[in-house]
C-alpha cells in the first residue's frame, strides 16, 4: 500500500474515533441532564409549590423517572469508562456504577411507597372575578387504604396555570378580600 494509502486509511479510522468520542459525549451529556433534571424537579416543585393538575400526566411521569434514573446511571459508563483506563479501573467504575444504579432503583421503590399521601381536591369555594383559573378549593389530604385515620381537610388557593400544573398554597378563607372572589353556589 502506498503511503497516500495508508495516510488516507489513518485520516479515516480517526474520523471513525472522532464521530464514535462525539457520539459518547452527546449521550453522556444528555444522560447527565436528565439526571440532574429527575433529581431537581421534585425539590423545585416542592419549592416552588407546584402540583401536578393532571394524575394520569403525574403517574407517567413517576414511572418514566423510577426506571430512567437507574437506566440512566448505566449510561454513564459510556463517559466514565475510557479505553486507556487500566482494567482495575474500569471494573472499579462499573461495579461501583452499577451499586449506584441498584442503590437507586431501591430509593425509587422508598420514594413510590411513601408517596402514597396526596391532596385531593374536595370543593371550589371561591373562584377569582379577574382570573378564573385562579381558585379557593377545599381540599384534603389522605393516604388511602394506607391510612385510617380521618383525612386533613384545608383550604388552598389555587392557580391553574396550565393543563398539567397547578400552584397550591394554603390560605385562611376567612382572611380574603370578598371583593376580589366569586362565592361559588353548591
Amino acid at each position: 500500500m502506498s503511503f497516500l494509502g495508508k495516510k488516507l486509511k489513518e485520516r479515516k479510522k480517526l474520523k471513525l474515533i472522532f464521530k464514535k468520542n462525539i457520539m459518547h459525549r452527546v449521550i453522556f451529556l444528555i444522560v447527565i441532564g436528565l439526571l440532574i433534571f429527575w433529581m431537581v424537579s421534585p425539590i423545585l416543585m416542592e419549592y416552588f409549590s407546584l402540583e401536578f393538575n393532571d394524575k394520569n400526566f403525574e403517574s407517567n411521569f413517576i414511572s418514566i423517572r423510577f426506571f430512567g434514573i437507574p437506566i440512566c446511571i448505566l449510561f454513564t459508563l459510556i463517559g466514565t469508562i475510557k479505553s486507556n483506563h487500566k482494567r482495575i479501573d474500569r471494573i472499579t467504575f462499573t461495579v461501583l456504577t452499577f451499586g449506584v444504579a441498584i442503590f437507586a432503583f431501591f430509593i425509587m421503590i422508598g420514594s413510590i411507597l411513601s408517596g402514597m399521601c396526596d391532596w385531593s381536591n374536595n370543593e371550589t369555594l371561591f373562584v377569582n372575578k379577574e382570573n378564573q383559573n385562579i381558585k379557593i378549593i377545599e381540599r384534603e389530604y389522605g393516604c388511602g387504604a394506607m391510612d385510617s385515620d380521618i383525612p386533613f381537610i384545608r383550604d388552598f388557593k389555587v392557580n391553574e396555570f396550565s393543563k398539567y400544573f397547578i400552584i397550591a398554597t394554603k390560605i385562611d378563607k376567612e382572611k380574603i378580600n370578598k371583593s376580589v372572589w366569586i362565592k361559588v353556589k353548591k
